[in-house]
């Protein structure tokens, strides 16, 4: 009898160890899943059921499987990781926005231009890097269908700022010499690219979203 209780104490004791890996709030639902298939436990078991006595009666599984139970919680960590880094971008991607300024047109009409455009460009720069580093986590590969579509985006929208950029810069230069009469036989063309520009800066200036550029104008401008 003695070796015996000895025994169960020597089991109970190794359990503990690997009872650390049954729980966290990590473990996502399929984690919880994943862990109660790993034990054995029988089927129709959920996490707001399970009590410490259903543990107890499979601590023999426990004993067996603490390595594929630390398996298991190191990639529910790595994942939960990586879903807060895309919950990040998402929300940088709702509240990052411009920094707008006054600008006089020669029309005598106050238009909002963008500035510290340096500020707005490393912003997109750094959350593209966030989003690079998660590349480097083993768990990466299943969330490859949210984060390679947030890659295009970050992409894409840092070529738009560059382009936005230069075609402001161009448009804050040239606007006063065809408003002053210069160049008449330009000025049909230049006052139709004033009209559309103006219209992305008022878009731009309504809602302030960075996220926000009417990316199918900039075909027009480059052409111009």
């Amino acid at each position: 009898m003695t070796v015996r209780i000895g025994k169960d104490v020597d089991e109970f004791k190794e359990m503990s160890d690997g009872l650390k890996y049954c729980r966290g709030e990590m473990l996502s639902n399929d984690h919880w899943l994943e862990l109660f298939r790993l034990l054995g436990m029988p089927k129709g078991t959920t996490l707001e059921r399970l009590h410490f006595g259903d543990l107890l009666t499979v601590h023999e599984n426990i004993i067996a499987n603490i390595e594929a139970l630390k398996s298991l919680n190191a990639r529910a960590q790595g994942e939960v990781t990586i879903r807060e880094a895309i919950q990040e971008l998402e929300l940088w991607a709702a509240q990052a926005e411009f920094t707008l300024t006054e600008y006089k047109h020669t029309n005598g009409s106050v238009v909002k231009v963008i500035k510290d455009w340096k500020d707005s460009i490393n912003s997109v720069k750094d959350t593209e890097a966030l989003l690079q580093s998660l590349k480097n986590s083993p768990y990466y590969a299943q969330f490859t269908d949210k984060t390679s579509v947030w890659e295009t985006r970050l992409a894409d929208l840092d070529q738009y700022l560059q382009w936005m950029n230069e075609i402001q810069r161009k448009w804050i230069y040239l606007e006063p010499i065809f408003g002053r009469g210069s160049l008449p036989s330009e000025a049909s063309r230049f006052s139709r690219v004033d009209a559309e520009f103006r219209t992305i800066l008022h878009g731009v200036s309504s809602c302030f979203a960075l996220c926000f550029i009417p990316y199918g104008f900039f075909g027009y401008f480059i052409e111009q």
